[in-house]
């Protein structure tokens, strides 16, 4: 700023006022006075957005995938212990022609980062399908992933029958099953936005530690079935709380 600039600025220094019903206006706007104001209203929009964010994540709607820790047990894994207890029919044709590969509900709980071909996965008719998994243990759930081939390796990247709305459901007991459950929420899943194919989410609703967990796709991305690839489920075993 030169001398003539300066002295202007501090003239208007001393002939302007500050507008309470406008902060922008004012006391030193032409002058640089005014940008603190600027960064409260930079600053209010950033804890806007934050805000926003955390809402979307807290009902399955925006994936994080900063949560992922491959050092943690995956409790759905047949390693630590889990196995089915309910699962809807597997899908044996396409059709008239068999499926590619056939294979039973336990693959989705195959180890999470293995190589994945097309049709390594779990199969039943339709949009809407459910597998329920007894855990080795009573947990408290934290989050769960899920991965699909990636777009990549699909012979349709477009994933049609892949899952669109996962709910995950934890029922205390058997007995609770399946009118007695803690709904954990409704979780999108998008394969065009999954990260080498996998989706990260967490739990927030206030539920119990639960034995039985149940992943249910109550819609897909428009096939007339649908094929479910891995699950992977994060807690603490209240053996340890």
């Amino acid at each position: 700023m030169n001398e003539e600039e300066n002295a202007e600025c501090e003239v208007q220094d001393e002939n302007s006022s500050y507008d309470e019903e406008d902060p922008g206006l004012g006391r030193g706007s032409p002058c640089g006075h005014g940008v603190h104001w600027r960064l409260v209203y930079l600053c209010a929009f950033i804890a806007l957005v934050l805000s926003c964010q955390g809402f979307l994540r807290s009902r399955g709607l925006s994936p994080d995938t900063s949560m992922e820790d491959e050092g943690r047990m995956n409790f759905i894994s047949q390693a630590a212990g889990a196995n089915v207890f309910f699962h809807s029919p597997t899908l044996e044709f396409l059709g008239e022609s068999p499926a590619l590969i056939q294979n039973p509900p336990t693959v989705v709980m195959s180890p999470f980062r293995e190589e994945l071909v097309a049709g390594s996965c779990w199969a039943f008719e339709g949009s809407v399908g459910r597998i329920t998994v007894e855990l080795p243990e009573p947990v408290s759930l934290e989050s769960f992933a899920y991965r699909h081939i990636s777009s990549d390796k699909n012979p349709n990247p477009a994933a049609p029958s892949a899952p669109r709305i996962i709910q995950v459901t934890g029922y205390v007991t058997a007995d609770d099953y399946p009118m007695s459950g803690c709904v954990f929420g409704q979780f999108y899943f998008d394969p065009q936005a999954a990260d080498g194919g996998a989706q990260y989410y967490d739990f927030y609703a206030d539920c119990p530690a639960v034995r039985f967990v149940e992943f249910a796709v109550v819609a897909n991305h428009g096939a007339d079935y649908t094929c479910l690839y891995r699950l992977r489920l994060l807690g603490e075993p209240i053996s340890k709380s």
